[in-house]
């Protein structure tokens, strides 16, 4: 190949479809004036013209027109709000586009991936829909848009293709629960109700999610590999009782971002296969695990809320035998810790003997170590940065062994309020030199070498200590906003921009 006229068709026509699916059918307009061989393929390929994004202002004809090119090639379908329905409130359709709707119906056999609201998949039957393989549904229409005879038909749910199910907006169980229900198959599932108010960061809207829902949605999705929970304002699950155990055996990655009560979803789950764990702004309710105890259990309410736990619980839950992930290689937890957690979270990376990388992002981390706590793991940054005991390790005698926290451990980002001495001693002593333990007959293995620090430096760094950092670690990047509009240095190591920006060159 030696210019981009000799590019295989194939290869041109999936790249194509990644700019349809980025910009719409637009895109190819000006592509097909490029030459004649890229005119051909854009022509000749219908399974590009069968990436349908319909708007408000897009016509029916021009939907007619795109769906002939598409010809039997399957379909990828989004239909934004109100695109086909005259408002929110109806799901009676706009009269210039009951064509074009009837042409979509037709053709629900070749539906491959579906972006549309409930009022659109009522008017269909689950049967014809076998070649689904990815769903993202919506409510839509009247309120509590009910599935009628959707799903009312007898069908063999087992030669269903749909593997990443999505809901959006907060729709009702009725039609969520059928799909979890008979799709073994599923393995990216994501729940997004948006009814957390953007208002205000301590406010919930109105309406609020079950939690036993999520709890029994969780249950039905046994072989998911992706859960992602987002803008899930959950009912209080005071006195209610959590379901049994939650085995997700083949889970691999958990994201829960704004959720109300997150701790109370946590616990009820067993992940062993977990490969990566985000938990960003979950620390909204000012009585986080009052729903714990009963009106009897005054006195132990009130000792988590004076030692201020959070995810204290799901901590100690996780680092049981069995129920830690330790397989876990990427953490990330945003804004989601209270102090009291933080010693609870140091014996809990303890049993993650292979993560590779870790972002905290929360200041609490910092006030607990200034705290009056008597616990020696309350300092995370001192956990880092020395051998410790391994209370989840023992010798033949029974004795715990000393070793490092995270010893693969090789990215690390920390935007907490630490000092500049807890960096530099983290990246001193993990440098991949052997450490005598406290026998001198042996050695503690060393960790592997901090490839990557990402932290606050420019309030409290000075060239000099740039430039001891800089012979710690390959990369150094600073946190803060000003750094963060600045390109990254060109090679591994420079601090070039960091030595400008405080006086140096």
């Amino acid at each position: 190949m030696t210019t981009i006229h000799d590019i295989p068709p194939e290869i041109l026509a999936a790249s194509f479809e990644v700019g349809i699916y980025a910009w719409g059918i637009g895109y190819l307009r000006p592509l097909s004036h490029v030459c004649q061989t890229w005119r051909d393929t854009i022509e000749h390929t219908p399974r590009l013209w069968g990436i349908i994004t319909f708007t408000r202002s897009r016509s029916a004809a021009a939907l007619l027109q795109q769906l002939a090119k598409a010809k039997n090639a399957p379909l990828a379908l989004t239909i934004e709000p109100q695109s086909i329905t005259r408002s929110a409130g109806k799901a009676n359709v706009r009269k210039d586009k009951e064509e074009a709707l009837k042409t979509l119906l037709e053709r629900v056999g070749g539906w491959i991936s579906v972006d549309v609201g409930t009022d659109l998949l009522a008017k269909c039957r689950w049967e014809d829909m076998g070649n689904l393989e990815k769903l993202v549904i919506r409510p839509s229409g009247s309120q509590n848009q009910a599935p009628g005879p959707f799903f009312a038909s007898e069908f063999e749910w087992k030669s269903l293709k749909l593997h990443s199910f999505s809901t959006t907006g907060g729709v009702p169980n009725t039609w969520v629960t059928p799909f979890l229900k008979h799709c073994p198959s599923i393995r990216y599932f994501s729940l997004h109700t948006g009814n957390k108010s953007h208002t205000s960061q301590t406010s919930w809207h109105s309406k609020l999610h079950d939690i036993r829902d999520t709890w029994a949605y969780l249950v039905l999705v046994p072989n998911a590999y992706t859960i992602e929970l987002t803008e899930v304002a959950h009912t209080t699950p005071t006195h209610i009782s959590p379901p049994p155990p939650i085995l997700l055996r083949h889970l691999r990655n958990l994201r829960l971002r704004e959720v109300r009560y997150a701790p109370a979803v946590l616990t009820t789950l067993i992940a062993p296969s977990l490969q990566t764990l985000t938990l960003e702004h979950t620390r909204r309710e000012r009585q986080a695990w009052s729903w714990l105890y009963t009106n009897s259990d005054i006195a132990a309410d009130a000792d988590h809320r004076r030692h201020k736990l959070l995810l204290a619980p799901f901590f100690t839950q996780w680092s049981a035998p069995g129920a830690a992930p330790e397989h876990l290689h990427t953490l990330e937890l945003k804004e989601c810790l209270r102090s009291g957690d933080i010693p609870y979270l140091v014996r809990w990376l303890d049993r993650l003997p292979h993560l590779v990388r870790l972002v905290i992002q929360d200041d609490q981390v910092g006030a607990a170590r200034k705290g009056d706590d008597a616990d020696p793991d309350a300092n995370l940054y001192l956990a880092l940065s020395a051998p410790r005991t391994m209370t989840s390790q023992k010798n033949a005698g029974g004795n715990p062994l000393v070793g490092w926290l995270c010893p693969e451990l090789m990215i690390l980002h920390l935007d907490t309020d630490h000092e500049l001495a807890d960096v530099i001693s983290i990246a001193s002593t993990r440098g991949g030199k052997v450490v005598q333990s406290g026998d001198s007959e042996r050695h503690i293995p060393p960790p592997a070498r901090l490839r990557r620090i990402e932290t606050r430096l420019c309030p409290m760094a000075e060239p000099k200590d740039l430039r001891l950092l800089r012979s710690l670690v390959d990369h150094i990047s600073c946190v803060c906003t000003n750094c963060g509009l600045m390109l990254e240095p060109p090679s591994p190591g420079s601090i070039d921009i960091f030595l400008f920006y405080n006086g140096e060159s």
